[in-house]
């Protein structure tokens, strides 16, 4: 290898391009969706167009003017010598809140509400609906004086989520039931933190955590994001295409959507 492709190399590494196509190959491979990296949304704060590093998205035809969509906005982030720490809130979601603070079209949001309402056993059983409801409520750059890239992280994942579930909504030709998860890829090491019973700081590394943001961008007071370290992606990719199959098993799909 020459000096400047060695160059180029250790400059895409730098610039985390490597995580990106890593992770759209695991999705490939691993997952029925389509797979679209770098694709652009327009920014809800400033109107410009920004880009999200990939874009997985599952379709199903219920009739001639119905569809269900599912998606996944991925933004991938590396800190190798800085850790993510996510601060714990002392709350945990409920069974029905893990299901339904999520993005989605309004008639997705009904589909995701009747899930809840009549199906909450069920469908709490589905890895990307499932958990303890332990979630995080804010997240930092740990051991960096450097701009903390997380939040960035968070609000891109988030916005680009957002956007798919507007554009969604948007269709004129069809009812969409649509879900759209926001979801971090981190090549670094992940750790939370809380406050036990005495009132000292335990941190503890992890390899999957949840924030739960507010934030305008997300269209909601409420939306789940999802953070995942790169060893743990394979996984998350898996359950992430159990948990797309389950929702539109032919079986269930009538009487989940009443029609």
């Amino acid at each position: 290898m020459g000096d400047l492709a060695a160059n180029v190399k250790s400059w895409l590494a730098a610039e985390g391009y490597p995580l990106e196509m890593r992770t759209a190959r695991t999705l490939s491979k691993t997952t029925t969706s389509l797979v679209s990296p770098s694709q652009y949304y327009t920014d809800p704060d400033t109107g410009k167009a920004c880009e999200i590093d990939i874009h997985a998205g599952w379709g199903y035809k219920i009739d001639r003017k119905t569809r269900i969509g599912i998606s996944c906005a991925i933004e991938c982030k590396s800190s190798t010598e800085s850790p993510w720490v996510l601060f714990l809130s002392h709350k945990k979601l409920s069974k029905r809140a893990l299901i339904q603070d999520r993005l989605a079209t309004s008639a997705g949001a009904q589909w995701l509400k009747e899930l809840a309402e009549n199906h909450i056993d069920e469908i709490s059983q589905l890895p990307l609906f499932a958990g303890d409801g332990v979630h995080a409520y804010g997240m930092t750059t740990a051991l960096s004086q450097k701009k903390d890239n997380s939040y960035g992280a968070l609000m891109n994942a988030v916005k680009a989520a957002a956007h798919t579930a507007r554009i969604m909504s948007e269709m004129k030709h069809f009812l969409v039931y649509a879900i759209s998860f926001p979801v971090i890829v981190f090549s670094g090491r992940l750790f939370q933190a809380s406050l036990n019973e005495q009132a000292d700081v335990e941190v503890a590394e992890i390899t999957h955590g949840r924030i739960l943001t507010g934030h305008p961008a997300s269209g909601k007071s409420r939306a789940i994001v999802d953070i995942v370290t790169e060893d743990q992606f394979p996984q998350f990719a898996r359950d992430m295409e159990v948990t797309v199959q389950s929702l539109f098993k032919k079986d269930d799909r009538a009487r989940r959507l009443g029609l």
